[in-house]
């Protein structure tokens, strides 16, 4: 019975040292979307897109908001320098002679590069943007084109 004791006793500290070491490491002390857990869902996705709408055909919603565009496969969507995209659905290819820079985790894509989903795209040079590969739900800030 003794021995019983002493091992429910060990084990109770071995969990709380486990615990206590967890907590000094940092595991679970990030908030959800934070930089020390950037995850991003798609319902976090949603909310933050939520109520935009429309097609625009060349700038983005009034009051500097992001506007939604439908590419068919084989349209070209040509960011104006300095705005930004986000690959809602669908897949194509990154445009342009210098590519787009990720502002989601700093990569420069080339052109040629496949677009990631939900990754928020920079312009920077000449001709930037996407050419669909099939259909795709981009959501645009900024000056674009239709191609």
């Amino acid at each position: 019975m003794r021995k019983k004791i002493i091992a429910a006793i060990v084990a109770v500290a071995a969990l709380l040292a486990a615990f206590k070491a967890g907590t000094v490491f940092g595991a679970g002390s990030a908030s959800p979307g934070s930089q020390g857990d950037p995850l991003v869902t798609l319902s976090y996705l949603n909310s933050r897109l939520e109520g935009i709408s429309g097609d625009t055909g060349g700038t983005s919603a009034a009051g500097g908001g992001f506007s939604r565009v439908s590419l068919t496969k084989g349209q070209s969507l040509i960011l104006g320098d300095g705005s930004e995209l986000v690959v809602y659905s669908g897949n194509g290819t990154v445009l342009g002679t210098t590519g787009m820079l990720s502002l989601t985790d700093s990569q420069l894509f080339a052109a040629g590069t496949s677009a990631v989903l939900y990754a928020h795209f920079l312009g920077i040079g000449s001709a930037s943007g996407v050419k669909a590969s099939g259909n795709m739900t981009i959501y645009v800030k900024g000056g674009y084109r239709i191609e």
